[in-house]
């Protein structure tokens, strides 16, 4: 498709993107290269720089201390920048196929004021939606931010998709999220707040798990499609673990609180072993494929 991007390196060079600067963006030169979809990146902002390396600190210390083949097969051999733009640059060329070129992609941003400005602008939601489900959503945008996270996401209200951890199987889920979305254009505003409700994340995100999917074995991309299973089956178990919880709740007082995250987690770990089983099962039949004359 004419302006798709091709390739991470093709679609935006993170590396080059001044940050020096709060809510900075990029630079002019590079603006043909970043298109369609317009991308800011952010800048210094000491109050969620402070929060992020204070949640982030367990992690740095483990993986600091992990061997070095674990650490390449994480890709950490790769610099941050490095690691970032491959997630942009995936994301965008889904986004761009797509033809989501006016989704905004926000590269470790936070900005609530500008979140705000987008709700009010974005006609395709009906005010009544806007100030219920997408107040909530920019409520709990500012109280816990993405950033400091590293949580990659899409925001439906604010056609946002905010990209801010170093991982491009992430950013691809969120970039599906976006098209899922959209399919549901005459009554966006309707299924964007019947997210807040039981069941509908399920559903939403097992469609989103199989035009994935589809959409990297359309593109004989196998070397993504092996890296998608695990997320995708882990994500999809959690979701159902959670789901089923909210109708039968586990434990009584403190334990009320903290089984279901650790059941989560326990079906989240399932549901990737599930995903490591399936590709085990594909690269079986890839390689008595190869085999046969």
């Amino acid at each position: 498709m004419l302006g798709c991007a091709r390739s991470p390196s093709q679609a935006v060079g993170i590396s080059r993107i001044s940050t020096e600067q709060h809510d900075s963006s990029l630079p002019s030169d590079s603006k043909e290269i970043s298109e369609p979809n317009p991308i800011a990146v952010g800048g210094h902002h000491p109050r969620i720089d402070q929060l992020e390396s204070i949640v982030q600190a367990p992690r740095r210390f483990v993986v600091e201390r992990l061997p070095q083949k674990w650490k390449m097969r994480l890709e950490t051999n790769k610099s941050e920048d490095a690691r970032r733009e491959d997630a942009v640059g995936l994301s965008q060329e889904y986004l761009c196929e797509n033809d989501l070129n006016d989704v905004y992609i926000d590269v470790r941003r936070y900005e609530p004021g500008e979140q705000w400005a987008r709700l009010y602008a974005n006609d395709r939601i009906a005010p009544a939606w806007k100030y219920t489900g997408g107040s909530l959503s920019l409520i709990r945008y500012s109280l816990f931010p993405g950033r400091a996270l590293h949580r990659d996401s899409y925001n439906p209200y604010t056609n946002t998709l905010s990209i801010n951890s170093t991982k491009p199987i992430r950013s691809l889920l969120q970039a599906g999220n976006a098209k899922e979305y959209r399919k549901h254009n005459g009554w966006l505003g309707t299924y964007s707040t019947a997210q807040f409700l039981p069941v509908f994340p399920l559903v939403h995100k097992w469609n989103v798990s199989k035009d994935l999917i589809g959409y990297v074995q359309a593109n004989e991309r196998w070397a993504l499609e092996r890296k998608l299973y695990p997320y995708v089956y882990g994500d999809l178990a959690g979701s159902a673990v959670s789901e089923t919880l909210g109708f039968f709740p586990v434990g009584k007082g403190a334990a009320q609180m903290v089984a279901p995250i650790a059941l989560r987690v326990l079906g989240t770990g399932a549901g990737r072993l599930t995903g490591f089983a399936k590709v085990h099962e594909l690269e079986a039949k890839r390689e008595t494929a190869d085999e046969i004359p």
